[in-house]
């Protein structure tokens, strides 16, 4: 069984988590005889300003875009009469407490709420959100932390993780000179996980030869440390990370980072990238500590972790390979793609 979905996304490509859990699907749905119509709340000039600016007339900016956004969503509404199903990514508007989605279930009721990460955290959407899930059709979510919190509103949950286009990261390391590359990529958003790994990479400096790679919107520099800017793009992301000799995923344990879903982790793997990773939320669960990657929980974990990788060059390739292989096997798009168009056929079944 075919339809017409209806995606009311957070953005565009250049938003991670619309990248990752909606727009690399499309090719599968489309394959499928899914008629699909994309409706983004904001465009690339919003993520042009959070990428790349921080200043008083960039927050004014913020709000103007914001509100046009707002705008948009209200004359995008009814699109949703004439949709099989409707799947909306995190929340309609994360501003207001509820009146969009409660406009958009007078136009459809086979509403499918998705997100990868722990909105509800905050005061202004616990309520909201769990308002919101109780009356969807269906709650996807990209790893079990987030669906216990949402089994708490419905029972109509499934776990979709976060998965990684292999055809991105062919099997072939590409040809590098210089030193050892020990790298991170991100947002800037989250480049503060970072500061975590100060005193580890001083240490190891010591001792060793490399420079830290960031490949972000944004430059992070560690005093004293070795460190190259590469401007995050979407068309060369993959070869910069397969250009890294290991990669780092540092994360402080809170409640917020318990429910990320590990999308760069899962991108060192796909590359063949020995990765180092703290052992917080899903990747103690994706990690497998000596087969497919290492896990650190503190300074002397991870000093220690990057300088066994530096210094054997057979035990990177190993886990690169067993990670690789993780990866294709269980997160990746190639095998999830599938699976996400089975599950919006059941959804349209009557």
């Amino acid at each position: 069984m075919s339809g017409r979905i209806l995606f009311f996304t957070k953005g565009t490509a250049v938003n991670p988590a619309t990248r990752y859990r909606f727009l690399q699907y499309l090719p599968h749905l489309r394959q499928a005889g899914f008629e699909i119509d994309i409706r983004p709340l904001f465009g690339d000039d919003y993520y042009d300003l959070i990428l790349h600016h921080a200043s008083p007339g960039s927050r004014r900016a913020k709000a103007a875009i914001s509100l046009r956004g707002l705008f948009r969503r209200l004359s995008d509404l009814p699109e949703a009469r004439r949709a099989d199903l409707v799947v909306v990514e995190n929340q309609l508007f994360p501003y207001e407490q509820g009146v969009l989605e409660f406009l958009l279930r007078r136009f459809n009721r086979k509403v499918v709420i998705e997100f990868d990460d722990a909105i509800y955290l905050t005061a202004l959407h616990e309520g909201k959100l769990r308002r919101t899930l109780a009356k969807a059709a269906h709650v996807v979510v990209g790893n079990e932390h987030l669906a216990r919190f949402a089994r708490q509103a419905t029972d109509r949950v499934s776990i979709v993780p976060t998965v990684i286009d292999m055809e991105s990261y062919p099997d072939s390391a590409p040809q590098k000179t210089g030193p050892l590359r020990i790298g991170w990529v991100g947002t800037p958003g989250t480049l503060p996980y970072l500061d975590d790994l100060h005193a580890p990479l001083r240490k190891l400096a010591a001792e060793i030869d490399f420079e830290f790679v960031v490949i972000s919107s944004r430059p992070y520099v560690i005093p004293t440390i070795p460190c190259r800017f590469v401007p995050w793009n979407e068309k060369s992301e993959a070869r910069e990370i397969a250009l890294l000799d290991i990669g780092v995923m540092p994360l402080t344990d809170t409640p917020w980072t318990r429910g990320k879903c590990g999308a760069k982790l899962l991108q060192y793997m796909a590359a063949g990238r020995a990765a180092v990773a703290s052992p917080v939320g899903v990747n103690a669960r994706i990690v497998r500590h000596g087969e497919n990657g290492l896990l650190a929980g503190t300074p002397e974990e991870w000093h220690e972790s990057l300088l066994a990788l530096a210094r054997d060059a057979a035990f990177r390739e190993r886990l690169g390979r067993c990670a690789r292989e993780t990866v294709r096997k269980d997160y990746s798009l190639q095998t999830w793609g599938p699976e996400v168009v089975r599950l919006y056929r059941s959804l349209l079944s009557p």
